[in-house]
Order: structure tokens, then sequence, then C-alpha cells
């Protein structure tokens, strides 16, 4: 079973000059049991954003905040906003953040990959 929740944020201001802002936030969690041994984990985020004619967050990649991993008791594949670390030793020693993709694989051996997205220039 996969469990649903979240909230819609939608709040109206009036100014002394006769402005009107509508901005609205969502946020939305998903977790649980796809099927058997499968599972689930998601966010989505979107906060504070101006609610214009056409409407906004419309592509995934305008979202504030993507989360989303699917997993097992060997495997787990994220994607999204994502953390990578490697603490193997003293000597190597890195985390970063990015958006993109990251798989592992644990059983007798482990496997690590990652892939990043680059933002480029708007």
């Amino acid at each position: 079973m996969v469990n649903i929740s979240g909230s819609k944020t939608i709040s109206v201001t009036v100014g002394g000059n006769k402005d009107l802002n509508i901005d609205q936030s969502l946020f939305l969690t998903l977790d649980g049991e796809i099927s058997k041994d499968l599972n689930i984990e998601a966010q989505l985020s979107d906060s504070s954003v101006p609610l214009s004619d056409e409407g906004n967050s419309t592509q995934l990649s305008n979202l504030d905040r993507i989360f989303i991993r699917i997993f097992t008791k060997k495997f787990e594949v994220t994607f999204g906003d994502l953390e990578f670390t490697i603490a193997e030793n003293q000597f190597l020693n890195f985390k970063t953040k990015f958006e993109g993709l990251k798989f592992k694989y644990s059983d007798k051996n482990r496997f690590s990959a990652a892939i990043a997205v680059s933002k480029g220039k708007k």
C-alpha cells in the first residue's frame, strides 16, 4: 500500500495600491510498497510561487525539490535533488549535492553510480 499525503496552500495578498498577489505552495509525499519487496519514497515541493494566468510548475524541473526513490533489499534507484557520499576511509572522503540519478546495489559486493544533470544558464 502506498501512502500519499501533502498540502496545498494558496494565499491572497491585497496591497495599498490595489495590488493583488496570489501565491501558492505544494508539498507532497509518497511512501509504501508498490509490489512485493518493491518500495517507493517520494517528495515533491513547490513553495511561495506567484500564481500566473498560465499557471506554474507544469514541468518537474520547475519544482523546488524533487526526490523519488524506488528500492528493494539489494538495490535502489533514486532521482531528483540528491546527495552522493563516499566515505570509505581517511583518504577517500567525498560528498556532493546534485540533480540527477543515483543507483546503488548491495549484496556480496557493493556498487554505486550517479549521473548529474547540469542546470546550465537561463
